[in-house]
């Protein structure tokens, strides 16, 4: 009862911290969150937050790695479809960018690796898809998907710093850059 107990009580100050660093991450950029002001407003004790996490970077790479590991089923189903080759990338971009609260996570810090994570899995999944439909072989799709890949991170980064249109009229136009881009280009390859 009493390892119940304490299993419990761990749980809840953990998910605590985490409810707590996202607040504050929709508040401010992820560098400026210390361990003191997370543990002063979620009214936790230091040590509480050490037992969990090394420190607030450890506990942004953690919730890096959920968010990628959320994307991977997103992606699975998208390259079910036969529409994979024009639209994957793009709802891809599209579905990673439309919360606030994710872009926080993926653009907070370049080194956290969760956009990394997701696009590594992205690409493994998307040339098998590509190569299996016959239209590219592997060494084109190796290029045309870090063309893609590349440019839309290039785009919803910026959107994001708020340099571009905003959010949907980018989005609407980044997705027809990949899908007429990949369209014109798939045609122009050599046959393999």
């Amino acid at each position: 009862e009493m390892s119940r107990n304490s299993d419990r009580r761990a749980k809840y100050s953990e998910m605590l911290i985490r409810q707590t660093y996202l607040e504050m991450l929709a508040e401010m950029p992820a560098e400026k969150i210390t361990v003191t002001e997370l543990c002063q407003r979620a009214d936790l004790n230091r040590g509480t937050f050490y037992l969990h996490y090394k420190d607030c970077r450890e506990l942004l790479e953690t919730l890096g790695a959920e968010l990628a590991e959320r994307q991977k089923a997103a992606i699975e189903g998208m390259y079910a479809s036969e529409t994979a080759l024009q639209q994957g990338m793009a709802e891809l971009i599209t579905s990673l960018f439309e919360d606030d609260i994710n872009n926080k996570i993926l653009f907070s810090n370049d080194k956290a690796k969760c956009f990394d994570l997701i696009l590594d899995y992205a690409r493994e999944t998307t040339l098998s898809s590509w190569t299996k439909r016959g239209s590219l072989s592997p060494e084109q799709a190796e290029l045309v998907y870090t063309y893609l890949s590349g440019g839309g991170y290039s785009v919803a980064k910026a959107v994001y710093a708020g340099e571009l249109l905003g959010g949907e009229e980018a989005y609407r136009i980044l997705f027809e850059m990949m899908s007429r881009g990949l369209n014109s280009l798939v045609a122009r390859l050599p046959s393999t």
